[in-house]
């Protein structure tokens, strides 16, 4: 399909207001100003198209030189992320995540630059832990000193619920009010035989704890460094895809003329 990503300040993204909310409110509990209120806040709005038809859109929180322990970063943050069902798998994201990183590194090539999204649900936590070589907190990568800094470095100065209790963990747990309305990103018990959404589900589990029995929803901060490492992982990920894509249409075309005979006979 002809897909395309725009990445736009806050006032080049004015004219697709609009557009967006069309699409946000099937998806969020809030109002269009408050909507409108988060797109102006954002560094970037990352717009989403089919052709010239918008399907999608995320913010990027934008912060250079930030010292954690003495040490400089540029964080990256992804929210209020949607993309209709649709057109949803065709990694919006991880061509989002690369060009942001190829810009910084452009900009900066000696930053050391993180990735990072406050999932409210498996789907872009999933992004993070299947698509990429290293990120925190996930199954296959065991948290550093560093990954823990940084966790809560952003909890601490971007996010005011930031769950203090168990940040020593390196897990990020924030306390918001309901406001997903998309159903298919609810877990379902089939759900679970996926490792890494019943790896994510424990770390809700976690934070749920310490809610005790208050009203609200549990969102796990999740990171990853933004590095050739990461990016090479994913390209290679996405390269055996598109293969194993054309040689299963390989395979069906050159099926099809023995088919087409036996319907014939």
């Amino acid at each position: 399909m002809p897909l395309n990503i725009k990445i736009l300040t806050a006032t080049e993204t004015k004219p697709y207001l609009d557009a967006m909310w069309t699409i946000y409110h099937r998806y969020y509990e809030f109002d269009k100003e408050t909507m409108i209120e988060r797109v102006e806040h954002f560094y970037y709005n990352v717009l989403f198209f089919h052709n010239t038809t918008l399907v999608g859109f995320t913010g990027v929180v934008l912060k250079r030189g930030v010292v954690i322990e003495n040490k400089k970063y540029t964080l990256i943050g992804l929210g209020q992320t949607i993309i209709q069902v649709d057109y949803r798998n065709q990694n919006f994201i991880q061509h989002t995540c690369s060009k942001l990183f190829l810009q910084e590194q452009l900009r900066n090539p000696f930053a050391k630059i993180f990735l990072w999204t406050l999932a409210g649900s498996y789907k872009p936590y999933l992004i993070f832990s299947q698509h990429i070589k290293i990120a925190y907190p996930t199954l296959n990568c065991t948290q550093t000193n560093e990954s823990k800094a940084i966790i809560e470095h952003i909890g601490q100065h971007y996010l005011p619920s930031f769950c203090q209790y168990i940040k020593n963990e390196g897990i990020g747990i924030i306390q918001m009010e309901k406001f997903i309305t998309d159903e298919t990103v609810k877990v379902k018990p089939e759900d679970l035989q996926n490792p890494h959404i019943a790896y994510f589900q424990s770390q809700v589990k976690k934070g749920e704890s310490y809610l005790n029995g208050q009203e609200g929803c549990v969102c796990v901060i999740t990171i990853a460094p933004a590095n050739w490492a990461n990016l090479l992982y994913w390209a290679g990920k996405m390269v055996k895809k598109k293969f194993k894509k054309l040689t299963l249409l390989n395979k069906k075309n050159a099926d099809y003329p023995t088919n087409a005979s036996n319907i014939n006979n």
